[in-house]
């Protein structure tokens, strides 16, 4: 039994629940949506029963919390269904959550904060992303989701080699300044089993000798990303007036909802909001106050000049 192996599972399946289905689905949970919690429940209850020979306590506290029943340890074990599309349904969710951690990865790699929007986010895929590109836009914090296939991308995309000079054969070592030399011009071409350098003579190398490596040439003002499964994203950075002044305007949301939380406030108090901002940013919360009060369940709100940095003051009202 590979018990170590068997608890990571556990363990990365509780990450994805968690940190993907829970956390993208607060809005259902708050609607009280029947179908959200029913699929919750069901994660939960048949999750106890495939850890309760692993962790046998704790799935017994937590599946007799969940049913009202006698013990997890006399239950059946789990049997999979046979659901159509279940593993198709899995690749397309797989795809779009690789696609927003590479999103969010060029965000970091270009010093763009998750809460500055952006206009938009290509994606280009052989997979049908288009009903998932409203949550893409949500966790991506774009304006615009655009799926689009290879072909209708119009996009260029290349393929970069670099020889491994340690890995080499002693019997070819001598000819590295000429299989670099054809690495840089691209006088080479993929055969079964490596590639086939045009050298003189032309040599084949085995995988373990070089890397490939996948580049969009994407258009000024975009950075472009490829995921492991060929497919690519192409991040729109281009920061116009009104993209700032909101990116400015949900930094102030952070902030209220931070006070909100220090001074102890219920999720659903609805406040009266009083807001002192720089004079730079006076205009950009006036512009997007009603998100900001949207937001932070803020019934009134005041608008003031002249601080040297936000500072915000929250008062509950009281039906």
């Amino acid at each position: 039994l590979d018990i170590p192996a068997a608890a990571q599972l556990v363990r990365d399946y509780l990450d994805l629940l968690t940190n993907w289905y829970v956390r993208t689905s607060r809005d259902r949970f708050w609607n009280e949506d029947l179908v959200a919690f029913d699929t919750l429940y069901t994660a939960l209850e048949t999750l106890t029963r495939v850890i309760a020979p692993l962790m046998p306590l704790i799935s017994e506290e937590i599946w007799r919390g969940l049913t009202g029943g006698r013990s997890v340890h006399l239950q059946d074990w789990p049997v999979l269904p046979e659901l159509a599309g279940a593993d198709e349904l899995v690749s397309v969710m797989d795809e779009v959550r690789e696609v927003v951690s590479n999103a969010h990865s060029l965000r970091k790699a270009h010093k763009l904060r998750v809460r500055q929007p952006l206009s938009k986010l290509t994606v280009v895929t052989d997979l049908d992303l288009t009903p998932f590109a409203a949550l893409i836009a949500s966790e991506v914090n774009v304006k615009q989701v655009e799926v689009l296939s290879a072909t209708q991308s119009g996009l260029q995309v290349s393929q970069e080699l670099s020889v491994l000079p340690r890995e080499l054969d002693p019997s070819i070592r001598r000819y590295t300044s000429a299989l670099f030399k054809a690495a840089k011009s691209g006088d080479w071409e993929e055969v079964d089993g490596g590639v086939l350098m045009h050298t003189d003579p032309q040599i084949t190398l085995n995988p373990s000798q070089y890397q490939l490596s996948t580049t969009v040439c994407a258009e000024e003002g975009s950075v472009a990303a490829v995921l492991h499964s060929g497919a690519f994203v192409v991040l729109d950075t281009v920061l116009t007036p009104e993209l700032e002044a909101e990116g400015c305007a949900r930094d102030v949301i952070r902030q209220i909802q931070d006070q909100r939380k220090a001074d102890g406030l219920h999720v659903s108090d609805r406040i009266a909001l009083t807001l002192r901002v720089p004079d730079e940013q006076v205009a950009a919360v006036e512009a997007n106050l009603e998100m900001i009060q949207t937001e932070t369940l803020s019934l009134q709100a005041e608008v003031f000049g002249g601080a040297k940095q936000t500072e915000v003051a929250v008062k509950v009202i009281h039906d």
